[in-house]
């Protein structure tokens, strides 16, 4: 209930935007709240843009069906409120049209639903698998997403910028921070490159942007990955390998953080998952002392 109130609000609010509202996105929120108190403009709005998408024009087209406004008769002795004084004339419609679109995320895994335990519901923690179908509710449109052996659509690209849809994929592959024994699971932590990204036309190679050079972190992550002396290699998708400024060695994949210390054996494997380039710079290194 509350994801769909939120949903409602952010709706009105995309509404008051395309009908000229300039105001600050929360402005626009708490306006939405007093349309709602008002259930007959809540729904005339609604109707409106009913066949409008969020990333729609900014203002609605005109619409034989559209819901009509009428005023009350104005005799200034019994003429209700302003706010009150328009309604909506009878006209039938599809109710879930003019339902705001709200997007609940499941995790669910091949032996959750075997076991008939628990799945995980984005911002909200583990559900029992009983209980999802009061979250989901009886009108919502459910699309099912593999994230183990991803479908088309996460080819490498060139740019710096991630493209939302490879970003989607990664968030649902990688859902928590890879640092190490990281526990943060959200949708606003940053992705960042592996292998930090070097221009084309300064000699970098192409598809540097792809699953296998990426990761997510929260902020402070990410500024000891750039700025301080933790490095941090991916030999392969869904696997990094971490070394700390006192080198030593942690794996981190889906089954959690790995400590591998500073051992003969820790080190060569943190040389086996460096970059050919990185392998020649270490040797070089190794033979100068």
């Amino acid at each position: 209930d509350a994801i769909w109130f939120k949903a409602t609000i952010d709706r009105i609010a995309d509404i008051l935007t395309r009908q000229g509202d300039d105001d600050p996105a929360d402005i626009r929120r708490s306006k939405a709240i007093g349309i709602l108190a008002q259930p007959a403009q809540a729904l005339a709005l609604l109707c409106q843009h009913q066949d409008h998408d969020w990333d729609g024009p900014d203002e609605p087209a005109d619409r034989p069906d559209e819901p009509e406004l009428a005023e009350e008769p104005a005799d200034p002795e019994t003429a209700p409120e302003p706010h009150r004084s328009l309604h909506i004339k009878p006209s039938p419609f599809p109710p879930d049209r003019a339902r705001p679109r709200a997007v609940v995320y499941v995790h669910l895994s091949d032996e959750a639903l075997s076991a008939g335990t628990l799945a995980r519901v984005e911002e909200v923690g583990p559900v029992l698998l009983n209980r999802l179908h009061a979250i989901l509710g009886d009108h919502c449109s459910i699309s099912v997403k593999p994230v183990i052996d991803l479908p088309a659509g996460h080819a490498p690209v060139d740019s710096y910028e991630i493209p939302a849809r490879l970003r989607e994929q990664l968030q649902l592959r990688y859902p928590a921070d890879v640092f190490p024994y990281a526990a943060a699971v959200s949708r606003s932590t940053v992705i960042d490159h592996t292998i930090p990204y070097l221009s084309p036309d300064k000699g970098g190679p192409p598809g540097q942007t792809r699953i296998g050079n990426l990761g997510p972190y929260l902020r402070r992550h990410h500024n000891y990955k750039t700025h301080d002396s933790w490095q941090v290699r991916q030999p392969e998708p869904g696997t990094w390998l971490w070394r700390s400024p006192h080198h030593r060695i942690y794996l981190v994949n889906a089954g959690g953080t790995h400590p591998l210390g500073d051992s003969q054996f820790a080190q060569a494997i943190w040389r086996a998952a460096s970059q050919p380039s990185e392998r020649a710079a270490e040797l070089a290194t190794t033979s100068l002392r």
